[in-house]
């Protein structure tokens, strides 16, 4: 009897509510070198084309089964967007490497290495410099049949990004060319004084040797150091050193490297300027790609893989979805997105690598539920996840994790809005992931109930201001969050504009719980460097929030920041416009929300109910501890804290291996107010291999190893 239950409980789907057939597994094999005549259910005779093993699983002779399409080495180049229309709640497609090999799964094509020349048209290289001569190789792209270049359209925040074709070497983007090759030039003056003109001047002879040049662009933060854009150039007067631009940018134009910020761009798109490795340029009219190799020192070789991505989205879940799982491959060179999905459910990307997308590499909207990204390697992508689910009314929880899995270099070409993971509605839970190297936001998240917690954080906000390594804001009602046992670290700020930030409640948000992180900032130098970590973290008007048992050592300016920016616009619409679509007075809002339900008749333009307590705090010079004005008890609750800003005790005895387990001073501290022992490196980030099992690991070191594990010095 009890074994028949055991079986009974184990075919029984909690999430649609009905018994599991147990059904038979099929695998259809597929292979570079097969033929699509075969049936692929032998693998010594496998089908050619993922889309045929696609097809393959509606057939009769395999209807009802679990399908396990085997992907077997090689390069498994999709001629146009692979859809998956899976609406099944027990019957489950696998798609995965077989045996581990070694397979890449693309959107592009294969420049074969033999295709590429020397430059010796003379009037291509008098526009080369004398060192990018010996260097640049050329192919006509159609010859490889690379028809579709695209076009460059805008890009920045607000836009997700479509990219033309693009180019790719070894796995490694290659960059498209631009001046300056690093950072950006100022406007110096915008002649009308109109905020809103799309005409202004800069102060620099270099477009002066651009001989011939059409299809000039210019990316920049033009009037906010948070909001970039790309967009064409109408006219450039070389002599007068005025761009006129071919259409608005966001927020309009303003004199850059002054306070607030903006008013700085890069151009790109010019075949003057491949003046370094790893830049090219295509020659829209002649459909000519110009490059300088990356990493090879001439010609390149059979051994060196070159692609240009040709198709959108890469794969596409079609609505409602469910029961996919993706394991062990690559997955690139996607003009859009890498996977994109909508109302999907039960889906699993698992040890994958997901690289080299112009968009987000995975990108799931509106409601997803029990979405599974874990132990994926995610990098070079124009974002890195998009993950929306629950239902916010009901606080009926997605349960999508993104797990164990590291996500880098993620906003490639946009910063604003390009974030590393963007997560929205409720109940998802970001853990034990490594988050580094962005031009703007590793986490932003809206909505209840979410879990951020042993996550490793640093280099973020890279090319812009007012940012937040971890950041949320406008919503008096996004509560029931937890911010903890993260290590956030070393946000960068190379120009003018509000603070940068490890943890950002921006803009009256309210309710969320940071404890028992370590938030860090060591002192190194670095010229082109304005700030780092600014501060830890800010309260910027919010109400309810709590900060507390954590550690913030050191900063540039103030370990934590708070306002009461909301008193100067107490009817803020957008608020109120969230607010009043949630049942926010309902019973299970109020059981839950409590503080919540009178917000409205308790001055909601004031930061109330906020809590900062037992805390540690280290500072090496003058910078504030909790920079506030006014000082209002009512609002800020700053009590049971202790400073420890003497170079001279043991108090944090092992820095370079960024472990804080407290000593000498802060050990009575540490007892009496019953605070946990700080979480170290080596328990934050990836717990098992990232990525498909060949896929090389990166170094220990960047992904938590051993760091913090050295025996502990003696005496005080």
């Amino acid at each position: 009897m009890l074994c028949d239950l055991l079986v009974l409980f184990s075919l029984f789907n909690f999430s649609s509510g009905f018994l599991i057939p147990e059904l038979q597994n099929v695998h259809l094999y597929v292979s570079p070198t097969g033929s699509d005549l075969n049936v692929g259910t032998d693998a010594s005779n496998p089908m050619r084309n993922l889309h045929r093993a696609i097809q393959r699983i509606s057939e009769p002779d395999i209807q009802n089964k679990n399908i396990w399409i085997e992907l077997m080495e090689g390069f498994h180049d999709l001629n146009s967007t692979l859809i998956i229309n899976h609406r099944n709640d027990y019957r489950r497609i696998t798609i995965r490497a077989y045996q581990n090999q070694k397979v890449h799964v693309t959107g592009g094509k294969r420049i074969p290495s033999n295709h590429f020349t020397k430059v010796t048209d003379p009037s291509i290289l008098q526009r080369l410099s004398p060192e990018a001569q010996k260097h640049v190789l050329q192919t006509k792209l159609s010859d490889a049949g690379l028809t579709d270049i695209g076009q460059i359209v805008p890009y920045g925040k607000y836009i997700l990004r479509q990219a033309p074709l693009e180019i790719f070497e070894n796995g490694f983007p290659l960059t498209l060319s631009r001046w300056p090759n690093y950072g950006f030039i100022n406007i110096t003056n915008v002649p009308s004084g109109q905020r809103y003109s799309t005409v202004f001047q800069y102060n620099s002879d270099r477009p002066k040797k651009w001989a011939n040049q059409s299809d000039i662009w210019v990316y920049g933060y033009w009037y906010q150091s948070w909001a970039d854009k790309a967009v064409p150039i109408k006219t450039i007067d070389v002599p007068h050193k005025t761009i006129s631009l071919a259409q608005p940018t966001h927020f309009g134009l303003r004199a850059g490297q002054t306070h607030p910020g903006g008013g700085y761009f890069r151009f790109i798109n010019i075949l003057d300027e491949i003046d370094e490795p790893g830049e090219y340029f295509i020659d829209r009219t002649t459909g000519m790609l110009y490059l300088w190799p990356a990493f090879s020192k001439g010609l390149y070789s059979s051994n060196d893989v070159i692609y240009g991505s040709m198709i959108n989205t890469c794969i596409q879940l079609t609505r409602y979805t469910s029961n996919v799982v993706f394991e062990n491959f690559i997955l690139e060179a996607c003009r859009h997105f890498g996977i994109q999905a909508q109302d999907s459910s039960n889906i699993t990307i698992q040890s994958m690598e997901i690289r080299n997308t112009g968009s987000y590499n995975v990108y799931c909207r509106k409601d997803c539920r029990n979405f599974v990204i874990s132990k994926s390697y995610l990098h070079d992508g124009d974002g890195g996840v998009t993950l929306q689910g629950g239902d916010r009314p009901t606080l009926t929880s997605s349960n999508n994790f993104i797990i164990d899995s590291e996500i880098s270099f993620f906003s490639r070409v946009t910063s604003s809005d390009a974030n590393a993971i963007t997560l929205d509605g409720v109940g998802g839970h970001i853990e034990h992931n490594i988050i580094y190297r962005g031009q703007y936001t590793a986490i932003r998240w809206t909505g209840n109930d979410h879990s951020i917690q042993y996550n490793n954080v640093f280099e973020n906000c890279m090319n812009s201001s007012d940012c937040g390594a971890i950041h949320s804001g406008k919503d008096w009602a996004a509560r029931g969050s937890v911010i903890r046992y993260n290590h956030i670290h070393h946000n960068l700020q190379y120009y003018y504009g509000a603070d940068v930030r490890g943890v950002m409640l921006d803009d009256q948000y309210s309710s969320v719980l940071v404890e028992k992180n370590v938030s860090i900032t060591y002192e190194f130098a670095e010229t082109r460097l304005l700030q780092y970590n600014a501060g830890h973290l800010n309260i910027g008007g919010g109400r309810d929030n709590i900060v507390r048992d954590n550690i913030f050592y050191n900063s540039t300016k103030f370990s934590i920041q708070v306002d009461g920016r909301g008193s100067a616009h107490r009817n803020d619409k957008s608020l109120m416009n969230i607010l009043n679509k949630l049942p926010y007075k309902d019973t299970l809002w109020t059981s839950k929300y409590p503080n919540l339900v009178n917000i409205l008749i308790e001055h909601p333009e004031e930061p109330r109910g906020n809590q900062i307590y037992k805390n540690i705090f280290y500072n090496s010079g003058k910078q504030y501890t909790v920079k506030w004005d006014p000082h209002k008890p009512a609002w800020f609750d700053v009590h049971s804290n202790i400073i420890s800003n003497s170079t001279n005790d043991f108090n944090f005895p092992k820095l370079p291996y960024a472990d804080f387990r407290t000593r000498c001073a802060l050990t009575t501290f540490v007892k009496s107010n019953h605070l946990t022992t700080p979480i170290l490196p080596g328990q934050t980030g990836p717990r098992y291999h990232v990525g498909p099992p060949f896929v090389t690991p990166r170094p220990s070191w960047l992904l938590g190893g051993s760091h913090g594990n050295q025996p502990s010095p003696q005496g005080c």
